[in-house]
């Protein structure tokens, strides 16, 4: 069974996002100081941290809508074991 092509468009959005935090992460790692990496890498961790933070969240968001369209609206008359309890 293939994938359906919301699947399909849910998975590329994801792997585009990846790609562009990766990008982004490996640019500020070369722009590190090569004679001075730790005090380099403590000074711009923060900002790399934010970075993967910050898609993580937007990865988050992402799924929701498409969970949502998967599995459809909570209040239908499904078992609860197909539902997704938030934590």
């Amino acid at each position: 069974m293939s994938p359906s092509p919301e699947a399909v468009a849910h998975m590329e959005a994801r792997r585009r996002l990846a790609l562009a935090t990766a990008i982004a992460a490996h640019h500020a790692w070369r722009q590190l100081d090569r004679d001075n990496l730790h005090q380099s890498w403590l000074a711009n961790v923060g900002n790399v941290l934010a970075l993967v933070v910050a898609s993580q969240m937007r990865a988050a968001e992402m799924t929701s809508p498409w969970l949502n369209r998967l599995l459809g609206p909570e209040n239908d008359d499904r078992p609860d074991a197909n539902r997704i309890i938030p934590a």
